[in-house]
């Protein structure tokens, strides 16, 4: 054998080796997923900052707190995480189960159809009144038993009166529960349907100098609040109703 034959022989065998090494390194593609996908999770732990957990009480109703500690133990088990900082999938939306911790000190969180949270609040609920579809709102304000479309609304002379809300939120249907009760004619937007909706809703807080995180936010004529306060409704609507 030559002496370039010897060299390109070894030089082969290099890479051979080189090749076995490179392959025997490779991760498997479900374990790269895997760990890609744990990345892009929320880290959920007693002290996360700047993340808001929704969990659903015995009846059926949402409450939005800021810490892990806030969240009471018996609705601990599937708690809505929201972080600023990760996107879920479309339709989809972050589930941590606050009951057990991890290794590490983490809890488990995952990616859950958002329909499925909604299906645990109603199951919660148990019948405790209508929701935004019943009362007719399809998140594009479309009209309802006692909802009517803002065109319509002009006509009345009366302030627009819009719920921006979700068909799960307890406080939601008591607004217009409310509202139909004193014929005053509203539109609903559910804001987890209708990304425009929930658009134009955090636009009105913001110019209004409020800060979101609980629904239902109601706009009466302009005058924008937080949550459901039939009172105050009322001192907005003044002489119309």
């Amino acid at each position: 054998m030559t002496a370039h034959r010897r060299i390109a022989a070894v030089f082969g065998c290099i890479l051979a080796l080189s090749s076995t090494t490179l392959a025997g390194c490779k991760k498997d593609p479900a374990q790269i997923a895997a760990e890609q996908s744990q990345k892009e999770l929320p880290a959920v732990r007693d002290d996360a900052k700047g993340l808001s957990f929704t969990y659903v009480d015995e009846k059926g109703n949402p409450h939005v707190v800021d810490t892990v500690a806030e969240v009471p133990p018996a609705q601990a088990q599937k708690v809505r995480v929201m972080d600023p900082a990760h996107t879920p999938s479309e339709d989809m939306m972050y589930l941590a189960d606050l009951t057990t911790k991890n290794a590490d000190g983490s809890y488990a969180v995952a990616q859950a159809p958002r329909s499925d949270f909604e299906t645990y609040i109603v199951e919660r609920r148990k019948a405790v009144g209508p929701t935004l579809a019943s009362n007719g709102g399809n998140g594009q304000g479309a009209q309802g038993d006692g909802g009517i479309s803002l065109g319509a609304l002009a006509a009345t002379g009366q302030p627009h009166v819009i719920i921006y809300g979700a068909e799960w939120c307890g406080a939601c249907h008591e607004a217009a529960k409310w509202l139909t009760g004193k014929h005053v004619k509203f539109v609903e937007k559910d804001i987890e349907k209708d990304s425009g909706a929930d658009r134009e809703m955090r636009a009105k807080l913001a110019k209004a100098g409020l800060s979101g995180g609980s629904i239902p936010v109601i706009d009466v004529g302009g005058k924008i609040m937080v949550g459901f306060s039939a009172p105050k409704i009322q001192a907005a609507l003044g002489d119309t109703i």
